[in-house]
């Protein structure tokens, strides 16, 4: 969307004594003439309320315009579109049934293509999904990967 980071809040060095407003506000103006809409829609969801309310909170917070909704991911909609995704991994909750979950999903929508965050690559070989690692990275100290994969 080309928005400038941070572009919602507002910075102790506006507090300064030397602070210039009206450039600070040239800037802004100019920041905000280079955005742009997303070129899709975006769509969230979770079977978890806990999650949805907090995707809610946390999308108005950045005035970001998401369709938010609390589903499993069985319920895919139809049609076609990315789904990306962080499942459970590491000593957080067990993924297997996500990972099953996403796969059924994506294999009964041919036409839905999938990014995920991958730390354990058995629980992912569960989805029968056939990923392409795209990034590597660490996190908490557990290796993690960007893959992307099409049923």
């Amino acid at each position: 969307m080309r928005r400038a980071p941070g572009f919602m809040r507002r910075f102790a060095f506006e507090e300064w004594p030397q602070f210039a407003k009206r450039g600070w506000d040239e800037l802004r103006s100019q920041a905000r003439a280079q955005e742009r809409p997303p070129p899709a829609a975006i769509e969230a969801s979770d079977q978890d309320a806990g999650a949805v309310a907090a995707t809610r909170e946390n999308a108005s917070k950045a005035g970001v315009a998401l369709q938010i909704s609390q589903r499993r991911l069985l319920d895919l909609p139809a049609g076609s579109g990315l789904v990306a995704c962080n499942p459970p991994y590491g000593v957080r909750i067990a993924a297997g049934s996500v990972w099953r979950d996403l796969g059924e999903a994506v294999h009964r929508r041919a036409s839905w293509r999938v990014a995920a965050v991958i730390a354990d690559e058995k629980a992912a070989f569960e989805s029968r999904l056939r990923f392409a690692q795209m990034a590597k990275t660490e996190t908490g100290g557990l290796r993690i990967a960007l893959s992307l994969a099409q049923p």
